[in-house]
């Protein structure tokens, strides 16, 4: 055996030791809501199939059909931005803690789409969109829950946040399962952007971290060759947090789709370890969430927004875009604004919403 097969397999097997230390494991802990404590109300869609133990809810099992559901997370008054405070051992504290104060589930489609249409009538029509986050590699569901609840709330979103959920092995052992359920969950991203684009909405946007990149991209696709070019009119912009994509399969993908939604962003980190890890074990080949500067990159319509200087040394910098207090920061000053809708949007000002102000570059 030659020095790489060593050097590959010696990182393999380091492999699961590395990932686990990215992100807790967290569970679904069941509480009361703190007086001080705010809640959000997140929808769900997933084709995770429901799990037996309750602290999960949705298991890493492919579903044969979609499952609905809304899930009412309590963010402490303690929280700090950019955290997911959950308790390493033990009960969680209503006032220290993420939790579920609620949970309901959706035995039909028709079921989902009525509750859409009430959340989104009962708000001002300036605030009726929908906000869509997938998650990335080796996330449980509780995982991903709390991390959009903590977006959700550090991003002020004001309309409907929806989670989509696909079944990922929530273990860093399992990344060809879940490469495999990124396209298996395809369809279900696709049928959601459809229920959504004939909803009450007015307005859709999505984000997605790490390898829910690649099924953000995949669906885009894929719906562009269904329709001969055309996506979903109200889906207004598009955020890539540290995708865990081949820089060529990117390009490649949004010539066919054509059109990309403006604005689209991607965020990147030229210090994420996760994705370098990736690189490694792709031969090398560059992912598009370390790149900031790519030649092929600069022929689309996309504005990179760089945060390496936002990382850490020892960290696995592969949430920065989102867990840093100075990015998330810097995101809402882009969203709130109106100085950016003259820097980024030349055209003009855009319609208020998650991305409002910003535009490709």
């Amino acid at each position: 055996m030659n020095n790489a097969s060593l050097t590959r397999r010696s990182l393999l097997a380091g492999l699961p030791f590395f990932l686990a230390a990215c992100a807790e494991r967290a569970t679904i802990q069941t509480m009361g809501l703190a007086a001080t404590a705010t809640q959000l109300d997140i929808l769900v869609a997933t084709n995770r199939a429901k799990s037996p133990q309750g602290s999960e809810i949705y298991g890493s099992d492919r579903a044969n059909g979609m499952n609905y559901g809304e899930i009412g997370v309590s963010v402490p008054a303690s929280h700090k931005p950019g955290q997911v405070e959950t308790p390493r051992r033990g009960p969680a504290n209503p006032n220290t803690h993420f939790g579920v104060t609620n949970a309901r589930e959706f035995d039909t489609e028709v079921a989902f789409s009525a509750r859409i249409a009430e959340r989104a009538l009962a708000l001002d029509p300036a605030q009726r969109e929908a906000v869509i986050f997938v998650h990335g590699f080796n996330n449980t569901f509780p995982e991903a829950l709390y991390r959009f609840g903590q977006m959700t709330y550090d991003f002020r979103v004001s309309g409907l946040p929806v989670l989509f959920s696909w079944p990922s092995g929530g273990d860093a052992k399992t990344y060809l399962y879940d490469r495999d359920s990124v396209l298996f969950a395809r369809d279900g991203l696709e049928a959601l952007l459809d229920r959504l684009e004939r909803s009450q909405v007015n307005r859709i946007q999505i984000i997605a971290h790490s390898m829910g990149s690649q099924l953000v991209v995949e669906t885009l696709r894929q719906k562009s060759i269904r329709t001969g070019g055309t996506l979903w009119s109200k889906l207004e912009g598009v955020v890539l947090i540290s995708p865990d994509i081949d820089v060529d399969v990117f390009a490649a993908m949004a010539t066919e789709i054509g059109r990309l939604p403006q604005p689209f962003v991607v965020m990147t980190s030229e210090r994420d370890r996760a994705l370098q890890l990736s690189e490694f074990l792709a031969d090398g080949r560059a992912r598009l969430g370390t790149e900031s500067d790519s030649a092929v990159l600069m022929t689309l319509p996309i504005t990179v927004i760089d945060t390496s200087a936002e990382g850490t040394v020892l960290g696995a910098n592969h949430m920065t875009g989102v867990s840093s207090p100075a990015m998330i920061a810097f995101l809402q000053g882009l969203r709130d604004s109106r100085i950016t809708q003259t820097v980024l949007a030349p055209e003009g000002p855009r319609q208020p919403g998650f991305l409002a102000g910003l535009g490709a570059q």
